[in-house]
């Protein structure tokens, strides 16, 4: 083939991609050179010489089919050669790769590893430390970061369900992924673990002076944690199981929380993720991080503010993934019939987020702002706490934080005197006080965060059951609720007008949608109903009268009968639900 000819072809093809006139040739032409046997030699040509983004973006996409459908025939030190190709082109070409070129590489190459990985007599970790050494001995900042990126795509690509297609056996992909997480996921973890640190003790990721390297081991860490772990995915929280493991006993309750993520990485990753100390930094980090990326007006150029910004997202996802760690990775009830190991966690996550997310009125005002920052902020907060919610028993919730064991360590929180329910009930109150409930914020992050919220109220209230609610969480639900009633009336009179409301589709659809509405709230309501039903009682004369009141006068009855609907419903989802039916 020649080599120079088909860098042109693909290169002319590549950029004919974006004009409608030439993209059925430019199609044509690109799909050929894929079926080529003689691809391999000419992607490395094109990605060795050309300079053109469009034609290296395809000819490292083309290198991975051809090599999955060349790879039975060619021989080892081949094999090996296009790893350490893809290493060269992503390390040392120049000038550097564009990043769509370099993502597609890094794919690329974490195809090429995986097709390895059984092959006979293979190393696989000297696979691994093949990319590790060629970015130690590169010696730049950029270099470490896109070390880490693909060892992040690495997991990616064997994870079952973001593996690309290789035309092989499920079985396949399957022992891939069992050798991952078995030989190398946790050292993945702690290589970020460690690289984050470093840089960010130094105080160069704050500074934004480490060409994004804490970003990408913060994000190489929380690929590891989004793993599927397969040991105990079934574990569901509190309650003794048949391996002395907790699990309550809420699983029946109405819904599932699908906010509520669950991440089961066993006992082998306890030193790494609950030794005492371990992710203080992490904590720490997330919450200065925060501060920065809120007090953005400040920042020196628009530049440093979004780095902050993405900074502050990593860090923030790492931390709501440990705030969701569940199952065998803590001692069990024999092991320790005190859950010290579990409850420290507890803590240090319930703090780390009374750190960003409270005062609530501050962190709900940043949301409602309308910034990136406020807003993800407060969401990503939410889910947390709604995690928390739904893996640890209530007692946590009611328990002073600084009352767990290990106070001492992670973040300290100046709120650390309070339990983790005044956290969650405060942020609730300030949601429906701001108008969540409004039409206007419907699909904001307000809704969500409110959602999310209520139903960590519905985690915490199935959990008790027959025993009935303690004293101070059936307290802050009636509160919640006598909040929601006056937030719910007012968006009801505010969109009883509104020729789409939300609440206007006809007959059984429109009434099962607001039913799902409501049942958010309908265990909050039943958890104190010597303080909610009197509370809806008196809404329901006191809209009666005012209906009464206006046909009396003659008036628009409008808002009164939306209003009056909407208890009817309130009351119906949450008390008389399958009664009356």
């Amino acid at each position: 083939m020649d080599m120079q000819g088909a860098m042109s072809a693909v290169e002319q093809a590549a950029q004919g991609l974006a004009l409608p006139s030439l993209r059925a040739n430019a199609e044509a032409t690109l799909l050929e050179f894929r079926r080529s046997p003689h691809a391999l030699p000419a992607c490395r040509h094109i990605l060795e010489h050309s300079q053109v983004t469009e034609a290296q973006f395809q000819a490292a996409a083309t290198l991975r089919d051809a090599a999955l459908r060349d790879w039975t025939a060619l021989p080892p030190q081949e094999r090996s050669g296009l790893r350490q190709f893809c290493l060269g082109a992503l390390l040392h070409r120049t000038p550097t790769p564009a990043p769509v070129v370099a993502s597609q590489l890094m794919s690329t190459l974490a195809v090429i590893l995986k097709r390895a990985w059984l092959d006979e007599g293979v190393d696989r970790g000297a696979m691994l430390s093949e990319a590790e050494t060629a970015v130690t001995q590169a010696s730049t900042n950029a270099a470490r970061r896109i070390g880490l990126q693909l060892f992040a795509s690495v997991i990616s690509e064997f994870s079952p369900t973001t593996a690309s297609a290789m035309q092989l056996p499920w079985e396949f992909h399957e022992r891939c992924r069992a050798s991952l997480e078995t030989e190398f996921l946790p050292g993945l973890y702690a290589h970020g673990s460690q690289i984050a640190r470093s840089v960010a003790e130094q105080g160069a990721a704050l500074n934004a002076t480490d060409d994004a390297v804490c970003v990408a081991s913060l994000r190489l860490m929380a690929a590891a944690l989004a793993w599927d772990f397969s040991r105990d995915a079934h574990s569901g929280g509190f309650g003794m199981l048949a391996d002395g493991h907790l699990r309550p006993p809420g699983g029946d309750r109405d819904g599932e929380q699908a906010d509520a993520v669950r991440i089961t990485p066993g006992a082998a990753w306890r030193d790494t993720l609950l030794a005492p100390g371990a992710m203080d930094w992490l904590f720490q980090l997330n919450t200065a991080a925060h501060s920065a990326a809120i007090a953005g007006e400040r920042a020196a150029t628009a530049g440093h503010h979004s780095k902050i910004e993405t900074l502050a997202g990593a860090a923030r996802g790492v931390a709501a993934s440990l705030c969701s760690l569940s199952g065998e990775i803590f001692p069990n009830a024999r092991e320790q019939p005190g859950a010290e190991t579990r409850r420290g966690h507890f803590g240090r996550c319930a703090r780390a987020l009374q750190t960003v997310l409270l005062p609530a009125s501050q962190s709900v005002a940043h949301a409602a702002a309308g910034t990136s920052a406020g807003e993800e902020n407060l969401e990503d907060g939410c889910r947390a706490l709604g995690s928390l919610a739904e893996i640890h028993p209530v007692d946590d919730f009611m328990t002073p934080l600084v009352q767990m064991p290990h106070a001492e360590g992670g973040v300290q929180s100046p709120h650390a005197n309070q339990n983790a329910l005044n956290m969650l009930g405060e942020l609730t109150l300030e949601l429906l006080r701001a108008g969540a409930l409004l039409g206007e914020n419907e699909g904001s992050a307000m809704e969500e965060s409110l959602r999310m919220l209520l139903d960590a109220w519905g985690s915490l209230i199935g959990r008790v059951g027959q025993f009935g609610c303690p004293p101070e969480l059936a307290q802050g639900a009636a509160a919640v609720f006598q909040a929601y009633l006056q937030a719910g009336l007012a968006a009801t009179a505010a969109a009883a007008f509104d020729e789409d409301d939300g609440q206007e589709e006809e007959g059984k659809a429109g009434a099962a949608a607001l039913d799902e509405r409501l049942s958010l709230i309908s265990p909050i309501a039943r958890a104190a109903p010597d303080a909610t039903l009197p509370l809806l009682r008196q809404a329901l004369e006191a809209k009666k009268q005012s209906l009464s009141q206006a046909m009396t006068s003659n008036l628009d009855p409008t808002v009164p009968l939306e209003e009056l609907w909407w208890l009817v419903s309130l009351f119906y989802v949450s008390y008389a639900h399958g009664q009356l039916d």
